[in-house]
């Protein structure tokens, strides 16, 4: 036998070797509790991963692409001897211990390390027999057996007629000779092995009898990092990728040096107060225990100057962090949604740009922006790596700053998937700042409470928790998140930029609209924000009929403003519009409210949570009190007025209760009604009742399951839709809907038709085709718009290539408005209850 190859040109135990020491210095990490266990298993796993390749069957297959069979595959060989070393490693047996069940991991982890992390009961296979018939299966009665294990036979043989180069490569790399030697040459090793992985799977199934819930979180936390660790070495290694540059430097007080640069005097009394908010927050950071030990809080009103803020304490975070363990922590800054990704993005990207001479040449090894749509960059020494390394090394997360969305880290955190879990490892000791987290289904909180402090506990996870709630995620009866501005309700007593009038009396659209109206008559600029896709429709087209502005469809930055300094601008903004309208519209908003231009934005939620708009009058359909206050936010922001208006009203068949259900509308009509006029002092409070109030009433149940299954190892399974199973995890609830892409320009039917097509949809090479996909899909999704299925059936757009529908130029009549985006039958406008 020639010798055994991992690829073309690399020998196998080379590429063992290489995964084998980059899988333990990914878990080799003073914060880790269990680190010396975990390196030694993440150690073990990679040496032993690819086994299998050893086989016949799967290097004539590498060579000639020939089928055997299914002999070819070789994750479950390697993955049973890695549990039999192991065995022979942690030799426990007592299942109410943790290190009895690390065979049962290095198992789950080679057996899914080229697709997903499944539960034990799907992987490990069933032979009741086994204790009675192993030699005479092992020697040829096949008939009974799982066909799983019918391959292992033949592959098993196999590998025995090489026991020795095994052995002998296998010790090379540190592993026991005599141990492999044993598996391959005795049966009963095989036996032993499959008999202990079931009886360590039905433990885990058991809720009494085994480990402590504790230790079952311990657990499913090892689980993911060693299918991180074991995924992301192997990806680099298969891939080639050199190593990277010495990680940089980021200075602990850059952001004050920032700040105080472009901030050198105060512009009004709303600009100091941001100053000694800014000031407070960072000696607070130089004050909290290192690792901390409960969660962070930066509990500030909207517009007080939070993401500054929070980057200075995270800068400070790291420098303490990286002196305590001797390792840098990278800074994860998460946000709800992507249009807020850019905004604060650009933020960090002007600290970096301000104080670092070498971000330009190396702008992702400091600062990476990683979401569906993100284009994939990285620059090393002023030169572009590859797309496929640049890809790799982004969804790595390697980089010391990383602007994500929650979507990113809570399927990391609550994740089977294996692009997903490859970037976990990254986050030990890190810093992790969830801005706006009030925007997390209500029913994940107990969840995400559990999961963040098995992380705070096991991998040093210190967590920033950043609202203008106050929402009671991190609260129990025992523990409080530590703020790192002390007395935030100080700071909302300072606050008097807007008063909040409520008047929960049914009205119309044609009323609300009439309303506006006269409000428009009289202040500069007003947003409205309704609750579903088909009230702003109907107000903005009834706001048009009545002349109240100038539509506004698309505007590019650098270029004049599309209408007169004395007209007023009428925008609207759902996600019924594609998402280059949406961001060209916001763009215009903030430069033609900048230069005092009169305007009024018809707007779903989309526009709540972070977005960086100041209005004089802000008008919401009555809805959670905490997306009340968010909008409150868009109003008066800079403290340029005297006051601004915040009204809530109340539209008459509002289907408010679809899009956040009875216990939240009824919570926040029962806590308004008899209040009339509210000061922005008392937001804070009635928001923190409103949260006490929806609490007590939401069920808990959906937290309950999911947590149940982290704990029994259920990552993903045949029977998930009977049992829950981490893949049951979703963090936004969607609409089952087509995707349409939208041609807005003659050069976007060209694009579609002579590059994306053949470039993509019909390139053949899988590479050539990824590379083209990832160049391209910021272009094609800034262009698509999800239609619901419901719509798309009755009408639907034509199709262009299965699985995707377009709007051609000359059917927009029929299917989009450039105004208000995709067009709904009259009679579906109440289905349209989407944001």
């Amino acid at each position: 036998m020639t010798r055994a190859e991992a690829r073309p040109g690399q020998p196998l135990v080379e590429h063992l070797g290489e995964v084998a020491r980059a899988a333990r210095e990914a878990l080799d990490h003073p914060a880790l509790r269990a680190r010396d266990v975990l390196a030694r298993v993440a150690y073990l796993a990679g040496a032993t991963h690819d086994v299998g390749k050893y086989t016949t069957f799967f290097q004539d297959y590498l060579h000639t692409k020939r089928s055997h069979n299914g002999r070819e595959h070789h994750a479950f060989p390697s993955a049973l001897l890695a549990a039999w070393l192991a065995l022979q490693t942690w030799p426990e047996r007592d299942p109410t211990r943790r290190e009895a069940y690390l065979p049962l991991l290095a198992f789950l982890v080679i057996h899914r390390h080229h697709g997903h992390l499944q539960a034990p009961e799907d992987l490990v296979p069933h032979v009741p027999d086994l204790e009675y018939d192993l030699s005479a299966w092992l020697t040829g009665n096949q008939a009974r057996l799982p066909s799983t294990l019918q391959r292992f036979v033949d592959q098993w043989r196999d590998l025995g007629d090489r026991t020795e180069v095994l052995v002998e490569e296998l010790a090379s790399l540190g592993l026991e000779g005599d141990a492999v030697r044993a598996f391959l040459e005795n049966p009963e090793t095989v036996g032993e092995t499959l008999d202990t992985l079931e009886r360590l799977g039905y433990f885990l199934s058991k809720a009494e009898g085994g480990l402590s819930e504790a230790d079952r979180a311990r657990l499913a936390l090892w689980g993911q990092l060693l299918f991180s660790a074991l995924i992301d070495a192997d990806k680099r290694s298969a891939a080639g990728l050199p190593p990277l540059p010495p990680r940089p430097h980021l200075p602990g007080d850059l952001a004050e040096r920032y700040v105080a640069h472009k901030y050198p005097r105060p512009r009004h009394d709303l600009d100091r107060e941001r100053a000694a908010f800014f000031r407070t927050v960072t000696e607070r950071a130089r004050q909290v225990p290192i690792p901390p030990s409960d969660p962070l809080a930066l509990t500030a009103p909207t517009g007080m100057g939070k993401t500054l803020a929070a980057l200075s304490a995270a800068f400070v975070l790291r420098e303490r962090l990286a002196e305590h363990y001797g390792v840098t922590p990278r800074i994860v800054y998460a946000l709800p949604f992507i249009n807020l990704i850019e905004q604060n993005y650009a933020v960090v990207e002007d600290i970096l740009t301000w104080g670092l001479p070498d971000f330009p040449a190396n702008r992702e090894r400091y600062l990476i922006k990683h979401h569906h749509l993100a284009e994939i960059e990285y620059r090393v020494d002023d030169e572009n790596l590859p797309v496929a390394e640049a890809l790799l090394l982004t969804e790595g997360w390697e980089s010391e700053i990383v602007v994500t969305t929650f979507v990113q880290v809570f399927h990391t955190l609550l994740g089977h998937q294996n692009r997903l879990l490859r970037k976990l490892h990254n986050v030990i000791g890190g810093v992790l700042i969830l801005d706006e987290l009030q925007s997390l289904k209500m029913e994940y909180w107990p969840l995400a409470r559990r999961i963040f402090q098995v992380l705070r506990e096991e991998m040093g996870l210190t967590v920033i928790q950043m609202t203008a709630t106050r929402p009671l995620i991190f609260v129990t009866e025992k523990t409080q998140p530590d703020e790192l501005y002390p007395e935030p309700q100080q700071l909302f007593n300072l606050m008097h930029r807007t008063v909040l009038e409520v008047d929960l009396a049914e009205r119309s659209i044609e009323a609300l609209a009439d309303e506006v109206i006269e409000i428009a008559e009289t202040h500069d600029s007003v947003l409205v924000v309704v609750n579903t896709v088909g009230d702003s429709l109907r107000l903005y087209q009834t706001l048009r009929e009545k002349d109240v502005g100038t539509p506004v469809p698309s505007w590019k930055e650098g270029r004049g403003f599309p209408l007169a300094e004395d007209e007023r601008a009428l925008v609207y903004l759902s996600t019924n519009i594609v998402p280059l309208h949406r961001s060209q519209r916001l763009a215009f908003l903030r430069a033609w409210l900048e230069a005092k231009g009169r305007a009024v934005l018809v707007a779903t939620q989309v526009v709540e949570a972070g977005v960086d708009l100041d209005f004089t009058v802000a008008v919401r359909d009555l809805g959670p009190l905490d997306s009340i206050v968010q909008v409150a936010g868009r109003c008066n922001r800079e403290g340029r007025r005297t006051q601004g208006l915040v009204l809530v009203r109340k539209l008459k068949d509002s289907k408010a209760n679809l899009v956040y259900g009875t216990v939240h509308m009824n919570a926040a009509r029962e806590l308004l009604k008899g209040i009339v006029r509210l000061e922005e002092p008392e937001f804070a409070r009635l928001v923190e009742h409103y949260f006490e109030e929806t609490q007590r009433w939401k069920s808990q149940e959906e937290s309950d399951l999911l947590w149940g299954a982290y704990l029994g190892l259920r990552y993903d399974g045949k029977n998930c839709g009977n049992v829950p199973c981490l893949s049951n995890f979703r963090l936004i609830d969607e609409m089952p809907s087509v995707p349409v892409f939208v041609t807005l320009t003659e050069d976007d039917a060209a694009w579609l038709a002579e590059v994306f097509t053949p470039e993509v949809l019909e390139e053949e090479d899988f590479r050539r085709r990824r590379e083209a996909y990832l160049h391209h899909r910021r272009y094609l999704h800034e262009r698509i718009i999800q239609v619901p299925e419901f719509r798309a059936e009755k009408n639907p757009p034509p199709e262009w290539r299965p699985g995707l529908r377009w709007v051609p130029l000359n059917q927009w009549d029929e299917f989009y408005d450039l105004e208000t985006g995709f067009r709904w039958v009259q009679k579906d406008l109440d289905r349209a209850w989407i944001v």
